[in-house]
């Protein structure tokens, strides 16, 4: 009898996205100021924010770092960044069952432990399976069932919203081409940095090193969808983000806090400025619809740091402030 006097409620689970996603083509305030300056200073305005930004990831993996050590530190920060928005959760859980095993097995054997443990691996005689498809799948079980060391629950993964061709079946199978061919521990990373290696030059290898192809996966998207168009599971842009939030940063930090090693932090720097840009997000379109609505943003967001750039001032400035303008520090600061 209580509820039904209440008035109607309208319940908004997240107002800030919201209100950011009514803004998209808002221009704010900070445009007339970024309108007085020329490309090159609004690239480096940008270029030092990004640096901010990648200050403050380094920070986080350097704690861990110090806490767990640098490869542990850096297999988890991989499996974290193949999550994506929406799975994140899951494949750091995915990474606490690997780690369970001993280093030997999880070498010799992580298509069969990422696939077991992820439970998504299908009954090798279900009838919706895709055929082809019916030799990867018994593989897989005969070794995990040698592996497996206890029934676990499932794995919560989160389907809704995501893109047909990051399906969490083939996020793994990139996951497990990316153990292949990712130079670990972290000192094979060192090699990007050398000095007799142009910054341009290693932006690039490192770039190709984390591009991941499978035969199979590469024309799947799951076990029970037909073969669809050819896609590498881990193409050149998700190889650059990975390049910018784990390895770079990684890198970095082994670097400062290693001191056996030598301090790559200028090596770093450069590579990190040759990087090309990363894809549009929600972000960048709405912080750059507001900021320069007059101007070619591609001259201006031309690398990935200018992007991260872009990404620290949204998130500092206009995202604590709702993108009230009168409130922002930024703005207000000018």
């Amino acid at each position: 009898a209580v509820a039904e006097q209440l008035p109607p409620l309208l319940l908004c689970r997240d107002l800030h996205t919201i209100r950011a996603s009514k803004q998209i083509y808002r221009k704010g305030k900070c445009a007339a100021f970024f309108s007085r300056l020329s490309n090159d200073r609004v690239r480096d305005i940008l270029a030092d924010a990004g640096w901010h930004r990648f200050r403050g990831k380094a920070d986080q993996l350097a704690a861990e770092v110090l806490n767990r050590g640098a490869d542990y530190t850096a297999l988890k920060a991989v499996f974290n960044a193949m999550g994506y928005q929406h799975n994140r959760e899951v494949f750091a859980a995915m990474f606490e069952r690997f780690m369970e095993y001993d280093p030997e097995t999880r070498q010799r054997f992580p298509a069969a432990l990422l696939w077991g443990e992820s439970g998504l691996l299908p009954a090798p005689n279900a009838p919706e399976l895709i055929p082809e498809l019916r030799k990867f799948v018994d593989v897989c079980w005969r070794q995990w069932g040698r592996l497996q060391r206890s029934a676990r629950s499932p794995l919560p993964w989160r389907r809704h919203g995501q893109r047909p061709y990051h399906t969490p079946e083939r996020r793994i199978a990139a996951l497990i081409r990316l153990l292949e061919k990712l130079p670990l521990p972290v000192t094979g990373l060192l090699e990007f940095c050398d000095d007799s290696i142009a910054p341009a030059t290693a932006a690039e290898a490192m770039l190709q090193q984390l591009t991941c192809s499978d035969p199979c996966w590469d024309r799947h998207t799951g076990f029970y969808a037909p073969p669809s168009r050819k896609a590498v599971v881990l193409g050149r842009q998700q190889a650059l983000e990975i390049t910018v939030n784990v390895i770079l940063p990684i890198i970095y930090v082994y670097g400062r806090i290693n001191l056996e090693a030598k301090d790559f932090s200028p090596a770093v720097i450069k590579i990190w400025e040759q990087l090309p840009p990363t894809q549009d997000n929600r972000i960048i379109k709405t912080a750059t619809a507001a900021w320069f609505p007059d101007r070619d943003r591609r001259e201006i967001m031309n690398s990935a740091a200018t992007r991260q750039g872009i990404i620290h001032l949204y998130r500092e400035y206009c995202h604590r402030c709702q993108s009230d303008c009168n409130s922002c520090l930024f703005y207000n600061s000018l």
